[in-house]
């Protein structure tokens, strides 16, 4: 016999096997659904495949029709047997148990008879059903799509530990946020896991950003992005302690600063970048290699301005 043949027959006596404890049925008696069944397999000539397909498609359903008239009458007979109150729920949580084994049954007896009509050597993949059920089940969980885009207006703040697992991310959902005035970034770690500023700040290209804070990045940090002066109305800029040496040239387009903190970093000098912002207040310059002397002609220039060295 075709070695094919052979294994379909022993899955065919698995099916069985599975539906062996239902051996009573309130229509059919498995007596009769047998005789049909040896009657199909008898007469089929099973060299030919559209005849063999035609006989597989009846065994299949006659074994299905075996597998639930038992599982019926499974549930039916518990239910005999609890008539009142509380019993009576019972006997319904039974049945729908009963019907629920019913359809895994049928799950798994359908997955067997695919791979008995695939030949010797096939796949049983028996888990798959209740992988894709579990999957569909939490398949919302896994929607990346935004479930409450009120908070994409109204976040106002967002901060950035680049030291966060999964940091990049977020990064990359920044450009739906809409209401950012107040953004920081920073590092609790000294050696950040993401480091691509310029990104970040591309990102928040389109944020009405008031306050930016880009602060403990240290060597990682060693020049203001030219993102920076995108924000023409920002109103407080923090860059301490990092590794800048020096300030653009075009700090000016910041025509809207009034506080700018650049303690903490290798900086020699300011003044020209300083001179030039009418609005500035009060400028933070602790732990830097400015001269005294410069300091001094920074007072000289702007009395009101409140500086920190």
């Amino acid at each position: 016999m075709d070695p094919s043949k052979k294994h379909f027959i022993k899955l065919m006596w698995v099916l069985l096997l599975l539906g062996s404890h239902v051996l009573f049925s309130q229509n059919l008696s498995v007596a009769e659904i047998q005789k049909q069944m040896a009657e199909i397999r008898k007469n089929t000539n099973w060299d030919n495949p559209n005849e063999a397909k035609a006989a597989n498609e009846k065994l299949k359903n006659l074994s299905k029709q075996m597998m639930s008239a038992g599982s019926q009458s499974n549930a039916s007979g518990g239910t005999t047997q609890n008539q009142n109150g509380d019993d009576n729920k019972d006997a319904q949580k039974m049945q729908e148990m009963s019907q629920a084994m019913s359809e895994h049954k049928m799950q798994v007896y359908d997955q067997i008879w695919e791979a008995g009509m695939q030949g010797e050597g096939a796949d049983i993949l028996l888990a798959e059903q209740q992988r894709e059920s579990i999957v569909e089940k939490y398949k919302e969980d896994d929607d990346k799509s935004i479930k409450n885009p009120e908070f994409l207006t109204d976040m106002t703040y967002l901060y950035l530990d680049l030291s966060m697992p999964g940091i990049d991310m977020v990064i990359d959902a920044m450009s739906n946020f809409q209401n950012i005035k107040v953004l920081i970034i920073t590092s609790k770690e000294s050696i950040p896991s993401y480091t691509n500023i310029q990104k970040i700040l591309q990102n928040a290209s389109k944020f009405p950003l008031e306050e930016l804070y880009i602060i403990n990045l240290k060597v990682f940090l060693s020049q203001v992005p030219s993102e920076v002066l995108k924000f023409e109305n920002l109103k407080i800029l923090e860059l301490f302690q990092n590794n800048l040496k020096s300030l653009p040239n075009d700090l000016k387009k910041l025509q809207k600063l009034e506080i700018l903190r650049l303690d903490m970093n290798p900086l020699l000098s300011v003044d020209e970048q300083v001179m030039t912002i009418p609005t500035l207040k009060e400028l933070g310059v602790e732990k830097t290699q400015i001269s005294a002397s410069e300091i001094d002609a920074i007072r000289q220039a702007k009395p009101n301005l409140k500086i920190s060295y």
